[in-house]
């Protein structure tokens, strides 16, 4: 290195070190373990709704990245999940899915969980097989209902005015 002066004054010169450090890079843990759930923390759906899976990777850190598959493990089944988001829609009646988490890391570790279907014991429609009689004091005629879905039969009879017809 060569340093000149000029008129005389007095040059100071400042080296600096400059110092190389690699900065490791860290790996990201591999999933040890999948614990699944769903985003309401209860494990049921009604028959024809939906349930947000949820997956919870182990150790701190590792990809929450999973896919999701689901088979049924008791009963008429069966449902389906979307493999990327963990939506789960129970299309059985009623019954047990095994809902399946895999690690996405290269890991080869899958968590399972299992949801149950309860049935839509909800009545949506009653079905009359005549829907307009005539009677004259005294008469009397059978009515025959028809209940929707026919998972629930029960049928409650009641007249609106017992002072004009009693069931």
């Amino acid at each position: 290195m060569k340093i000149r002066v000029f008129s005389g004054l007095c040059a100071i010169l400042i080296l600096t070190l400059l110092t190389w450090s690699p900065v490791l890079a860290q790996e990201q843990p591999m999933v040890e373990e999948i614990i699944v759930t769903s985003s309401t923390g209860v494990m049921s759906v009604m028959q024809g709704d939906t349930l947000q899976m949820v997956a919870q990777v182990k150790p701190e850190g590792a990809s929450p990245n999973v896919k999701w598959a689901v088979s049924t493990y008791s009963g008429p089944g069966p449902g389906s999940i979307d493999a990327d988001t963990g939506l789960l829609t129970a299309t059985g009646i009623y019954g047990t899915l095994r809902v399946i988490a895999t690690a996405q890391d290269g890991s080869g570790v899958v968590g399972v969980g299992f949801v149950t279907i309860t049935p839509d014991d909800s009545v949506r429609e009653v079905k009359l097989d005549q829907t307009l009689i005539r009677l004259m004091p005294g008469e009397s005629k059978q009515l025959n209902a028809a209940v929707i879905p026919a998972n629930n039969p029960d049928v409650t009879w009641k007249s609106f005015n017992e002072d004009v017809a009693v069931v």
